[in-house]
C-alpha cells in the first residue's frame, strides 16, 4: 500500500528528530508569519498611519511589561525541567504561582508608568492602555507553558500556542470591519484577548504532562529563582534594547511616524522567523552536551540560519520599493528605506541569538545578561543622539549597531564560558553537504 507524499511529509515532520522539528517550528513560523502579515496589510489599510501608530501605542505596554516581569523564570523552568524530568509537576507549579504573584506587580508598575510613556496621548488612549494591562498576566504565564512544553519535547503544542491567536485576531478584526466597528481601541482587544481562550486550551491539552504539586516546594522555588536571578536581566535588558526604539519613537515622534516604524519593523522581522524556528529547538537540544558537540551545534546552527536569513533578506529588500505601497498604501512609501536598514539589523540580532544559546545552555546566563546590558548601553543613547536628528532612519542605524556589538561580544567571550572556541560563522562545505544529505533524506523520505 503506496503512501501519499503529504502524508509521508506529515510523518518525516513529526518524527522528532532536531531537523524534523526544526522544519515544523520553522513551517508553523511561516504561517504565522503569512497571517501577521495579512493582519499588518488589514490594520495598515483600514486605520492608516496615524491609527496604526495609535494601535501602536495601545498594544506595546503589555507584552513589555509582561517581559520586564518574569524574572528570568521560562529560562529557568526550561533548563530545570530539561534535566530533571521527576520534578516537572512541581516546577510547573511553582513556576505559574511565582509568575502569578509576578504580574501582579507588573500590572501596578505598568498602570504608573503609561501616562509618562503616553504623555502627548489623549486621557482617553492613556486610560485604555491601563485598563489593558489587565490582559498582560496571561502574556506571562504564556511564557511558562511555552518552555514547559520544549522541556518535554512537545513541540508541535508549541507552535500551535504560538499560530492560534494570530488566527484568531485576524478573524476577529475582520469582523470588526465587516460591521463597522473597526477602531484603534477595538482593534487592540482583537490582539489581546485572544491568547486567554488558547492558554486554557493549550492546559487542557497538556493535562497528561501537568499538574499541581507541591513537594520540596521550597527547593524548587529556591532553585527556580536562583537561575531566574542571573537570567532575568537577559528578558530585561534584551526586552528594553528591543523595545527602546518603539517606546522612544511613541514618545518623541507623532502617531504617523509610529505607524510607518510599525510597518518597518514588522516586515524586516520576516527573516527572524528562521532564526526563532531553530532557537527555538536548539535552546532544550543544546542543554547538557559536552561543550565541543554543543558548539559544533549551536555553530552550524548560526551558519545555516544566517544564510537563510540573508537570502531571505535580499529577496524581500529587493521587492520591497513596490510591495511595501501596493500592500500597505502609498503612505507607508516612505518605509523603504527604514525596513532596509532594519533587515540587515535583525541578520545581526539572529546570529547573536543563536550564539547566545551556548551560553544559557551551558550554566551561564549572567554573561547573556551582561551582554544585553552593554548592548543597552550602546543603544538607548544612540536613540536620543539620532531620532531627533534623523528620525526613523536613526532609529533603525542605533539598532543595527547594538546588534553588530552583540555578536562581537559573544565571540570573544565564548572560550573563557564555554570552554571552547567560538564557532565560525563563516560557511563551509561540510554545512552545504549537510544540507544536501539532509534534503536527499526527506526527499526519499516522502517519496516512499
Amino acid at each position: 500500500m503506496t503512501t501519499s507524499p503529504l502524508r509521508s511529509a506529515g510523518r518525516w515532520l513529526s518524527r522528532g528528530d532536531t531537523v524534523s522539528v526544526v522544519s515544523q517550528t520553522a513551517l508553523t513560523r511561516v504561517f504565522l508569519l503569512l497571517v501577521n502579515f495579512a493582519t499588518g496589510v488589514l490594520i495598515a489599510r483600514f486605520l492608516g498611519t496615524t491609527g496604526r501608530g495609535e494601535l501602536s501605542a495601545l498594544i506595546i505596554l503589555p507584552p513589555l511589561m509582561s517581559s520586564l516581569f518574569t524574572f528570568g523564570l521560562p529560562s529557568a523552568l526550561l533548563f530545570y525541567a530539561r534535566t530533571g524530568e521527576s520534578e516537572r509537576k512541581s516546577l510547573f507549579t511553582i513556576a505559574m504561582a511565582l509568575t502569578a504573584a509576578l504580574s501582579a506587580l507588573m500590572i501596578v508598575a505598568g498602570i504608573a508608568v503609561v501616562p509618562h510613556m503616553l504623555n502627548h496621548y489623549d486621557a482617553e488612549t492613556i486610560r485604555a492602555a491601563q485598563w489593558l494591562l489587565l490582559l498582560a498576566p496571561e502574556i506571562m504565564l504564556s511564557y511558562i507553558i511555552a518552555s514547559f512544553l520544549q522541556a518535554a519535547g512537545r513541540f508541535g503544542q508549541f507552535n500551535q500556542q504560538r499560530y492560534l491567536p494570530a488566527v484568531v485576531t485576524l478573524a476577529g478584526l475582520i469582523a470588526l470591519k465587516s460591521i463597522g466597528m473597526l477602531t484603534p481601541l477595538s482593534a487592540a482587544l482583537s490582539y489581546l484577548l485572544p491568547p486567554l481562550p488558547v492558554f486554557v486550551y493549550t492546559l487542557w491539552r497538556m493535562r497528561d504532562i501537568i499538574g499541581i504539586s507541591f513537594v520540596n516546594a521550597r527547593d524548587v522555588a529556591k532553585r527556580l529563582l536562583r537561575y531566574g536571578a542571573r537570567a532575568c536581566g537577559i528578558d530585561i535588558l534584551g526586552t528594553v534594547a528591543q523595545q527602546a526604539d518603539q517606546v522612544l519613537v511613541v514618545g518623541l515622534l507623532s502617531a504617523a511616524s509610529m505607524g510607518l516604524y510599525t510597518v518597518a519593523l514588522s516586515v524586516s522581522r520576516v527573516p527572524n522567523l528562521i532564526f526563532n524556528a531553530m532557537s527555538d529547538v536548539i535552546a532544550s537540544k543544546a542543554i547538557g552536551m559536552p561543550p565541543v558537540e554543543m558548539t559544533a551545534l549551536v555553530g552550524r546552527a548560526a551558519r545555516l540560519t544566517a544564510l537563510g536569513g540573508a537570502v531571505f533578506g535580499i529577496l524581500i529588500a529587493a521587492t520591497l520599493p513596490f510591495a511595501l505601497p501596493l500592500f500597505y498604501g502609498s503612505e507607508f512609501g516612505p518605509a523603504v528605506i527604514i525596513t532596509d536598514i532594519l533587515l540587515v539589523e535583525i541578520l545581526a540580532s539572529g546570529i547573536s541569538s543563536i550564539l547566545a544559546l551556548s551560553f544559557l545552555a551551558t550554566g551561564h546566563p549572567g554573561i547573556v545578561t551582561i551582554v544585553r546590558g552593554g548592548s543597552l548601553l550602546i543603544v538607548v543613547p544612540l536613540l536620543f543622539v539620532l531620532i531627533p536628528h534623523f528620525a526613523l532612519v536613526g532609529a533603525a542605524c542605533a539598532l543595527l549597531v547594538s546588534s553588530a556589538s552583540r555578536v562581537v561580544a559573544f565571540a570573544l567571550l565564548y572560550r573563557s564560558a564555554v570552554g571552547t572556541p567560538a564557532p565560525s560563522l563563516i560557511l563551509t562545505r561540510d554545512d552545504i553537504r549537510f544540507v544536501a544529505n539532509r534534503l536527499r533524506r526527506r526527499i526519499a523520505y516522502v517519496s516512499a
